[in-house]
């Protein structure tokens, strides 16, 4: 399909969105073509059940003459007030080029569920998987499923709540989850609690300033972001794994199991607060620890709440070395459980 080309099952009334179930060898959506379906009512988003027995393939975007841009993809939204549409894809190698996987809720339902079991799955620079809430209703649910390797390159993997709901649920089981320059998010923008990120990975790897994060920026709580990685982990480059919020609520969990913990060049394990609530918790479970260069493991408050807590279990070693130098700022490697305003640490 190219060149906006649509497949589309909506609905314009009360009802639900329709079903679209493709299977083929090969598919390939280019310059704004798009597999759909849309609900504009009080109906309930559609689904789309995707098989490609080799291959998927999604790229690029055309612009019309208003300058709008639609993204090639599969798409499962709701306009009113019902929930978010189901998209299921399998297929052994699964590629986003500037692609969308996408369900939004625009009303005030619930945002929809997306399920992925691939072999490989590779985002690119501009893609997006996201199941997103505009109005009252929950952010939505991530699921991928991958034997092999998920590759996020300046591409991203979210759930949001823009108003009261909570921001969603992404869980991740891969053989190997290499983050460059991408990012993991489940965020709430409005009153609701931050979502939950669960990874269940052999080798987790984040470079370039890549990022695993569950906030929220009102008054919920934030997140849980769990990690067992059973061959290894590694941050460098300015990465970090973050939950936190900006206001009254309490700060989230980040808990990690892993045989190896590596962290380079000013990487960040954090659970931080900005407002009155409380910092969060971190809990790493690991056989060996390093940490270089600047790289920190923490947990504060810059705002009147109190500092949370840092538990730490190594195994077999923790070795902390070095600092990282920025213009009137030096930071140095280690633990870190502080109160930086007027809370306690």
């Amino acid at each position: 399909m190219d060149n906006f080309t649509l497949i589309t099952a909506n609905t314009f009334g009360d009802g639900d969105g329709g079903y679209v179930k493709v299977e083929a060898g090969t598919i390939s959506l280019q310059n704004g073509s798009q597999i759909n379906t849309l609900s504009r009512s009080a109906g309930d988003g559609g689904s789309l059940n995707i098989n490609a027995s080799e291959s998927i393939t999604v790229s690029g975007y055309y612009t019309n003459a208003q300058g709008t841009k639609y993204y090639s993809g599969f798409y499962g939204d709701t306009d009113n007030l019902g929930e978010g549409g189901f998209i299921h894809i399998t297929t052994p190698s699964l590629l986003l080029d500037n692609g969308r996987i996408s369900t939004t809720a625009w009303g005030n339902g619930n945002a929809g569920y997306i399920r992925l079991d691939v072999t490989d799955l590779t985002l690119l620079p501009g893609s997006r998987i996201q199941s997103n809430s505009s109005g009252l209703g929950y952010g939505g649910l991530v699921q991928i499923d991958a034997a092999g390797t998920v590759l996020v390159s300046g591409a991203s993997i979210k759930t949001e709540g823009f108003s009261t709901g909570e921001s969603g649920f992404i869980s991740i089981n891969a053989s190997a989850l290499k983050l460059n320059n991408g990012a993991i998010s489940t965020t709430a923008w409005g009153n609701g609690n931050a979502g939950f990120i669960n990874l269940d990975i052999g080798r987790l790897s984040l470079s370039q300033g890549s990022s695993i994060t569950s906030d929220t920026y009102v008054a919920g709580y934030a997140g849980l972001i769990s990690i067992e990685a059973s061959d290894s982990m590694s941050l460098s480059g300015s990465s970090y794994i973050s939950t936190g919020t900006d206001l009254s609520g309490e700060g989230g969990l980040v808990g990690i199991k892993t045989p190896l913990l590596e962290m380079d060049l000013f990487s960040l394990i954090t659970a931080n607060t900005y407002g009155s609530g409380q910092g969060g918790y971190i809990l790493v479970d690991a056989g060996k620890i390093n940490l270089k260069n600047g790289s920190q493991i923490n947990s504060f408050s810059r705002g009147s709440g109190n500092a949370g807590g840092v538990m730490i279990l190594a195994s077999d070693s923790i070795e902390i070395e070095g600092l990282y130098e920025t213009v009137g700022h030096i930071y140095h490697s280690g633990f870190y459980c502080s109160a930086l305003s007027t809370g306690n640490g």
